[in-house]
């Protein structure tokens, strides 16, 4: 008979710009919830291979990486132990998102932090924290409004087929931006008017022929080329909010030899902002709370990539698939066996 294997966790060990050189597999110890903590065995984490790059480089501005330490941030699964006067039970069902609990087999976590979801399934993983911070951007960064002319880059993935879904439902005119004809269809199947795919046409030229000044709102996770289209065809009083850049995050930012960015900016009262979902924390609980209703009420589809990835040793794999842009909607590990 087999025996089973000992609780795992990942670690970045050194830092680097990819999984191999950076981070390894080490064993774990089982540890009891202290009063007011709980213990939980993880079903499924969330591949969120942005956020990996820019820790596994020690380049998260809001927090301090000296290896070792412990990576990944969504998880879902069941309560495994409680402390002392946790009113949650052993067996319930719970979502988490903090640094170094979404890539092991066990985590600990105060019980207050936790989200309560009635059953341990991947769904959750794209509103803790995915959904979460479509919303907060929306509402606290972008200050979207009815009847706005949205663009959202890679609009076919985990945040950006959910920033696509509640612009639409805003009553926004929403044109998407993605990688593939099946992305593209897929994200005119969410209410977006139109989809651009890059690859295959020019951004920046569908964007002034067709949009020329009349963008309010643009939510960017890309960056590079796409972001200066954005920039070139914002609206008076647009805004940009960059959530990231994917183009870049891997081999460093490039050097952009143009006028500078208020030469466009300024004349048009437009602006960009960084969003940071970290730095708005007191709107994460409202904002999770909303988006299970939503789902639940049917008002939100979440999308989870079909591609299966199993154990924490298919990381490496599921966070190529994202990276590369193969998936349509939320990549998931799965931690279910071995433990």
């Amino acid at each position: 008979m087999t025996q089973p294997i000992p609780p795992q966790k990942i670690i970045v060990h050194q830092l680097g710009r990819d999984y191999k050189s950076a981070t390894r597999i080490v064993d774990d110890i089982l540890q009891d919830p202290k009063p007011g903590q709980i213990r939980l065995r993880n079903h499924f984490a969330g591949v969120n291979g942005l956020f990996d790059a820019m820790a596994m480089q020690g380049a998260i501005g809001y927090i301090p990486l000296t290896p070792p330490f412990d990576l990944g941030v969504e998880a879902v699964g069941l309560i495994d132990a409680v402390g002392e006067g946790v009113k949650m039970s052993v067996g319930d069902a719970v979502a988490t998102t903090g640094l170094g609990g979404a890539y092991r087999h066990y985590q600990i976590i105060e019980a207050a932090k936790a989200y309560k979801i009635p059953t341990a399934t991947p769904d959750y993983l794209a509103i803790v924290p995915t959904g979460i911070s479509a919303l907060v951007a929306l509402e606290q960064v972008a200050m979207l409004q009815a009847g706005e002319t949205v663009v959202i880059t890679a609009a076919a993935g985990g945040l950006g087929h959910i920033w696509v879904q509640l612009a639409v439902n805003m009553g926004c005119r929403v044109i998407g931006i993605a990688g593939s004809d099946a992305k593209c269809e897929f994200v005119t199947s969410l209410g977006a008017e139109r989809c651009i795919n890059y690859k295959t046409n020019s951004v920046a030229d569908v964007l002034g022929e067709h949009y020329k000044d009349a963008i309010d709102v643009a939510v960017d996770t890309v960056g590079g080329s796409i972001f200066d289209a954005l920039i070139d065809n914002i609206a008076p009083l647009g805004r940009l909010v960059v959530s990231g850049y994917a183009s870049e995050i891997v081999e460093g930012a490039k050097p952009v030899l143009a006028p500078r960015i208020y030469e466009r900016l300024y004349w048009k009262g437009a602006s960009v902002r960084g969003f940071m979902n970290a730095l708005l924390s007191e709107h994460h609980r409202d904002a999770a709370t909303r988006l299970f209703d939503m789902m639940h009420a049917g008002d939100l589809h979440i999308s989870l990539d079909p591609t299966v990835f199993k154990g924490l040793q298919a990381l490496p794999d599921a966070a190529h698939h994202m990276m590369s842009g193969q998936n349509i909607g939320k990549t998931v590990l799965d931690l279910r066996d071995g433990v």
